[in-house]
């Protein structure tokens, strides 16, 4: 990998340095590690982190259908994915 590639991704997001770190250098575990561990609370990673509730959910946790009560109908998206990405959607 170019020199210059390399060094872009490590002075990015602590979230893509620790991998670049991981993957793309000879770099020690505990350097890894160190690096990972900044993901929670740095950049990227603690933004997202920071939108949790009390509960460690996101938006309330996950939705199912009304109809969720008779467990003879099934779901209506039988795709936890596609259900996902439904969400995702709105």
């Amino acid at each position: 990998m170019p020199r210059d590639v390399l060094d872009w991704l490590l002075d990015g997001d602590p979230a893509i340095r620790w991998q670049a770190l991981r993957n793309l250098m000879n770099s020690s575990p505990e350097e890894v590690q160190a690096e990972r561990d900044r993901v929670a609370t740095k950049g990227w990673g603690a933004r997202l982190l920071a939108l949790q509730d009390a509960g460690g959910q996101w938006a309330g946790g996950t939705y199912w259908p009304a109809n969720d009560d008779d467990p003879d109908q099934g779901e209506v998206e039988p795709c936890i994915n596609g259900m996902v990405v439904t969400l995702g959607a709105y």
